[in-house]
């Protein structure tokens, strides 16, 4: 085979994707789409994350709280829960979960005809993503995982050695699903394509990723055969300015890379001409994470009549009223803003800035604007004491009587493995326990080399009993003062 358009590739999500609720279009699936169809090549994008959503609610439900417990917990990569979706006896308590996902995944297999999966992975998603990708390769077809689950190097040899892919990417995916796609049509080895690894005669091969992109020179992403929803989800920028405690986007990206203005607007004005009037959501981590920028983004936008309506993320820093008056006459409706915490203290330990007035301010200019708002908090920190939390529900009771509407998230605290609090557990007071001797069934025996090295067990204060209480009084607190709630708490 020699014409790439030959080659049925297929681009998916698997569940669990887009927490809690998956219906908004996947944004890296577009951006595979694009680079993909520029180079002729025939591909078709499945969303099986939003299908399990609709199709098999229990399952989706249970895979949400396994990933997002109500009193927080780990949010990685389970290794009885991965090998229970191939072979669900391994692990008997996951024996019932592990074959719901086998048999939803052979079934989307079996509607399927590429010669090629690429599969997008999130922590959360790698259970569904082993069994899809070993039901995929049982009928014949290349099965390529890669996105931000595949950034430690053992789970990628994990699900090599599992037989879940023929090969991981690492890095930017733009450039690499087109070298697949031609390596798959002229049969060159996949040890020889550049953030590819994969196993040549059993031996684990690892290609250094090609170096970031120059983010101007990314094509804009293409939705064809992709369903839309409310919004139309965007980017402006690449990677983020912070490096906070809690989060991994610092592993995933080595720098903050922003694209022009009027790329951005460009790119506005292609989606609303090609799919109708929708609300355009801005991914970014920080849309604010150049205000200058911002700021000029907002002007040339109100210079050409504010004609498209935008929901972003903030952070609560660096903000002016004239900024935010801007934002909101250039067509700013959402704001979901990372404030994270209201104790000193907690923000220092996090990583983030330390000024109540400024946090406080940044909210009431928002507010005040007329923008909706929702601000998030994280419960249960590492080295959150009894004390932080009371501080953090009177700042939260007094902002939310003294302040203009708004609505609060509350996150109970998650562990992720490229986070801070993951990479250097003992800086935070956690202590985590690896998979190392533990028993492993007798069919897996031989994967003991590389899971040694996989979180069994962590532990830390506060203990998960006392986040799930602290959740709870906040969550009772915000309701108090009449104020609208989101949580993943059930």
């Amino acid at each position: 085979m020699t014409d790439l358009a030959q080659v049925l590739v297929e681009t998916t999500v698997v569940p669990i994707f887009g927490m809690p609720l998956p219906l908004s279009t996947p944004l890296g699936l577009a951006y595979l789409n694009a680079s993909l169809r520029l180079e002729g090549m025939s591909v078709t994008p499945r969303d099986l994350a939003a299908r399990v959503w609709r199709e098999e609610k229990p399952l989706h439900n249970e895979l949400f709280t396994l990933s997002l417990p109500p009193a927080g917990g780990y949010y990685g990569v389970r290794l009885p829960v991965v090998l229970a979706a191939l072979e669900p006896d391994s692990f008997p308590e996951f024996q019932h979960l592990g074959e719901k996902i086998w048999a939803v995944a052979t079934k989307f297999a079996q509607e399927s005809h590429a010669d090629l999966v690429l599969i997008h992975t999130v922590d959360a998603n790698i259970p569904f993503a082993a069994a899809y990708g070993k039901a995929m390769r049982d009928k014949g077809a290349v099965v390529a995982l890669g996105g931000p689950g595949m950034n430690l190097a053992r789970v990628r040899q994990l699900m090599l050695a599992i037989g879940a892919a023929d090969l991981t990417t690492t890095g930017e995916g733009e450039q690499v699903v087109v070298d697949i796609v031609r390596a798959v049509a002229t049969g060159t080895p996949f040890s020889d394509i550049r953030g590819v690894s994969c196993l040549n005669h059993e031996q684990f091969v690892e290609n250094p990723p090609f170096p970031l992109a120059d983010i101007h020179s990314i094509a804009r992403p293409n939705f064809e055969g992709m369903e839309l929803y409310d919004c139309i989800p965007m980017l402006t920028s690449r990677g983020c300015i912070r490096d906070c405690s809690f989060c991994s986007e610092k592993s995933l990206w080595s720098r903050f890379r922003l694209r022009s203005v009027e790329e951005v607007i460009s790119e506005m004005e292609y989606h609303m001409l090609h799919h109708g009037p929708k609300q355009i959501f801005f991914h970014d981590d920080l849309l604010n994470g150049n205000p200058r920028w911002l700021g000029r983004f907002c002007e040339v936008l109100i210079s050409h009549g504010s004609p498209y309506r935008w929901d972003c993320y903030l952070e609560p820093y660096r903000l002016t009223p004239a900024l935010v008056d801007g934002m909101a006459r250039a067509g700013c409706t959402y704001i979901r803003m990372g404030v994270e915490h209201l104790a000193p203290d907690m923000l220092r330990i996090m990583g983030r800035g330390q000024s109540l007035q400024e946090i406080e301010t940044g909210l009431q200019w928002v507010a005040e604007a007329g923008i909706s708002l929702f601000f998030d908090l994280i419960v249960g920190h590492p080295g959150e004491t009894e004390a932080h939390h009371q501080e953090n529900i009177h700042q939260v009771r007094r902002i939310l009587r003294d302040k203009p509407a708004m609505g609060v998230s509350v996150n109970p605290y998650c562990l992720l493995d490229g986070a801070p609090t993951g990479q250097k557990p003992e800086v935070y007071g956690i202590d985590i326990t690896r998979w190392g001797d533990r028993p492993l069934p007798k069919r897996w025996e031989y994967l003991r080399p590389i899971v040694s090295q996989f979180v069994a067990t962590h532990s830390q204060q506060p203990s998960q009993d006392v986040v799930h209480r602290r959740v709870r009084e906040l969550i009772t607190t915000i309701e108090d003062a009449g104020r609208r709630v989101n949580t993943p708490v059930v």
